[in-house]
């Protein structure tokens, strides 16, 4: 056998010798590679034998990087202030490991996620295109690519004439990419306006808003309500919000957004601007318009006179409560207890369905010969003013018998209290000879009713009227203290006498009865027996006096808190019976309450008390002005709950560290302040907003603190919040001075100047022009107007 050497001297083989090869034997040949150039060498060598020849290929391979990736990207039509993005796949095609280096200029940009790669393996890479002008961009991207780990070779004898190492080699990426500024409108190209009109406390309505993207890139938005320098920021909670608050618009199509609203804070005319901005186009600003309508319910009747019937018997009488509205109502006549006192009812609270009626019992359970009024006031959360009802009755006995209450006697009165007339005039006696029999018969049997104009009470006057304190000076039978709490107990003793006065501020003698079930009044139900005493349970107190009386708290039942509504009936002396009673001048009886509570409870536990909203925004008003918000307190439990609600304090004093004692400083109050919730029963608070001090933008914030069951150590809060404004206009964008554009002589220039109101109150306005200047300037068409 026979050998030829490779034709190129780069592969190097022993002196082609002739040898034999016996059967099954073989023979091994060296060859070696020492290249002059560091670049892959093939070449053959031929094996001759007698029979014929036949070649065998000699390959050599170098260490060498190579890597493959494309040469041009086209990123099209792409938005502007914003990140577009390709991916290209880099192979490895070497036979070393590549370290890459990426090379490019804005709008363009590489993320690799690695810098090196494996032989055989490839990467995925992140090319981005970021254009900030509308324009056309080209760009060369440029890959440096070299060995991980460049080793030198060295040849056979040790020398250092050894080939290089391998060089970085570069490729080239081509890139092309077309900026455009994306645009955003809504379909027919007016100013965007979201009306949701009225809407009832505490409903979310949605309204859709559709966006039109009318150019050839997507348009990624993102909304946020405007809180700039000429706007003010809404007082939590926001009553508008928006879903989703961000997205993207592919080109030439259209994206639906829902707004929502939902306000709790009655008569609020809620106004919010919306930015939906794109990184590269203009922003649209959307307005959103919403108000909250309150809660129309109507009381059947505004009196309701049981008459004249005998004492010791109980009579009733059915009102109505119809809702006019689409949400549920709920109702509390708050002065009312729970199936206690002369006057009851058998549904004190409630919820009326929407567009629905509810029938109220109200039942009269005289004992003691008098007259009988009681002026209830039924709150109605979402409604703008409580309702109210005048319960009269004239019970007699044989004995005794008072002149007949009627309803006029007490418009009379009322409409001259309204008028500053504290009480009737006294009129001097009847001269000898006459007797009042003779006179008083005569009115009595006239069928007639004098018709009375009654003057309708605002809604500022009816909550005033119902969270009058029982020691105000304006009354004419004051009580103090208003609420009384006797602490803990046990029911096998009474507990310590506190001392409750009241004063006569009249110019006529009056008769104080205390209504105590089985003594004064009928009970209300079979087994009622009377949670406090009070001694004594009658009088007299002469007019501008006062009288003290002592009352003692016994528990009934152990481990529970307990509490009623005192009543107390104070009349003028001379009502006692007819004959005495000038129907003229009849001054009608005034009902007290007084709010007492105890508990016979060994252990204090945090209970579980139910507050419709923990954070209470009130409407907006000017300084003097109160608004009033109504919040509803469940008991979800099996025992009953009492509550106390402390005196507010300013959130921003105690942030700062201050003192705790600040009810004066806060311009907020709640009625009432404490009582008794009975299982999965509720309560409605009312609270006041009253400022008498402007601040515009910067709030009122203060804390309500409730303690349930006398768990003073873990208080639950109500979070309040109003602002107090004076009228603000902005005329001309804040300009003091305007300049006309220029015109020829005797012919009209105009100007448009807009009239801003600033603040969250509605203002009324009025321009005046001097005088010596009103035939060369006016207004069109009217100088005044409400904002």
């Amino acid at each position: 056998v026979k050998f030829k050497l490779p034709p190129t001297k780069e592969f190097d083989m022993p002196y082609p010798e002739p040898f034999k090869l016996a059967p099954g034997m073989k023979k091994v040949i060296p060859i070696s590679f020492r290249p002059s150039k560091y670049v892959p060498h093939v070449d053959r060598v031929q094996i001759v034998t007698k029979g014929g020849s036949f070649f065998v290929i000699v390959k050599a391979v170098v260490k060498d990087v190579a890597l493959s990736l494309p040469h041009f990207l086209d990123f099209g039509l792409c938005p502007t202030m914003e990140r577009s993005q390709q991916q290209i796949d880099v192979y490895n095609t070497g036979t070393l490991k590549a370290s890459m280096k990426w090379h490019a200029r804005p709008p363009f940009t590489v993320r690799c996620p690695a810098q090196t790669v494996e032989v055989g393996q490839s990467v995925r890479c992140v090319v981005e295109f970021e254009p900030k002008t509308a324009s056309v961009f080209d760009g060369l991207i440029a890959c440096e690519v070299a060995s991980a780990a460049a080793n030198a070779i060295v040849d056979d004898d040790g020398d250092d004439s050894s080939a290089r190492a391998p060089e970085v080699k570069p490729y080239a990426l081509q890139c092309t990419g077309v900026g455009k500024m994306p645009h955003l409108c809504v379909p027919g190209g007016q100013m965007p306006l979201v009306e949701f009109g009225a809407v009832s406390p505490g409903k979310r309505v949605p309204q859709t808003l559709e966006l039109l993207n009318t150019t050839p890139v997507r348009a990624v938005f993102r909304v946020r309500a405007v809180h700039d320098s000429s706007e003010t920021a809404p007082l939590p909670p926001a009553a508008f919000w928006v879903s989703p608050e961000s997205g993207v618009v592919e080109p030439n199509c259209s994206f639906t957004m829902t707004f929502y609203f939902q306000s709790h804070t009655v008569k609020e005319h809620a106004c919010q601007r919306f930015q939906i901005s794109t990184p590269g186009g203009t922003p649209l600003v959307v307005t959103c318009k919403a108000f909250c309508q309150p809660i129309g319910v109507v009381m059947s009747a505004r009196s309701m006179n049981f008459g004249e019937v005998p004492s010791g018997r109980v009579f009733s009488r059915t009102l109505q409560l119809e809702n006019h509205s689409d949400r549920p109502a709920p109702y509390h006549f708050v002065n009312m207890d729970n199936q206690k006192g002369v006057f009851w009812l058998d549904r004190p609270m409630g919820i009326i369905p929407p567009d629905s009626f509810m029938v109220v019992t109200v039942l009269f359970g005289p004992m003691s010969p008098i007259n009988y009024h009681k002026k209830v006031s039924c709150v109605i959360k979402g409604a703008s003013a409580p309702l109210t009802l005048d319960l009269l009755g004239s019970a007699h006995n044989d004995k005794v018998r008072p002149a007949r209450l009627e309803q006029h006697h007490i418009d009379i009165f009322r409409n001259m209290q309204l008028s500053g007339v504290r009480e009737h005039q006294i009129v001097e006696s009847t001269p000898e000879g006459t007797s009042l029999d003779d006179e008083l018969p005569q009115e009595e049997l006239d069928p007639q009713v004098p018709e009375v104009p009654v003057k309708q009470l605002s809604a500022t006057a009816s909550f005033l009227e119902l969270m009058l304190p029982t020691d105000s000076k304006l009354r004419d039978i004051t009580i103090s203290p208003g609420n009384m709490d006797f602490g803990q107990n046990s029911v096998l003793s009474t507990s310590e006498k506190q001392t409750v006065t009241i004063t006569n501020r009249t110019s006529q003698k009056v008769t104080v009865i205390w209504m105590m079930a089985g003594e004064t009044r009928i009970p209300c139900v079979p087994d009622e027996k009377s949670l406090f005493s009070v001694y004594p349970p009658t009088c007299d107190i002469r007019p501008k006096g006062q009288m003290d009386f002592q009352v003692t708290f016994r528990p009934q039942n152990a481990g529970t808190v307990e509490g009623e509504l005192l009543e107390v009936v104070v009349a003028q002396k001379i009502n006692r019976t007819f004959r005495l009673v000038d129907l003229q001048r009849f001054t009608p009886p005034w009902t007290i309450t007084l709010r007492g509570m105890g508990h016979t409870m060994a252990a204090r536990t945090d209970t579980q008390v139910d507050i419709s909203e923990t954070n209470v925004r009130f409407r907006s008003c000017p300084p003097g002005e109160r608004t009033y918000q109504v919040v509803m307190m469940t008991n979800p439990g099996d025992m009953p709950l009492s509550y106390q609600i402390l005196p507010a304090v300013d959130a921003a004093k105690v942030e700062d560290g201050g003192s705790l004692d600040l009810g004066d400083e806060a311009p907020f109050r709640a009625w009432p302040t404490q009582g008794i919730i009975l299982p999965h029963q509720f309560h409605l608070i009312v609270l006041e907003f009253a400022p008498t001090v402007a601040r515009n933008d910067v709030p009122y914030v203060a804390n309500f603190q409730v303690v349930a069951d006398y768990f003073d150590s873990q208080p639950k809060m109500i979070r309040v919040s109003g602002r107090a404004w004076r009228p603000q206009l902005s005329f001309c964008n804040g300009q003091l001075n305007v300049t006309f554009p220029p015109t020829c002589s005797g012919i009209a220039s105009t100007m448009v100047c807009a009239v801003k109101n600033v603040s969250e109150i509605p203002i009324s306005y009025e321009c005046r022009i001097p005088t010596r200047f009103r035939s060369t300037f006016w207004c069109v068409p009217e100088s005044f107007g409400d904002v």
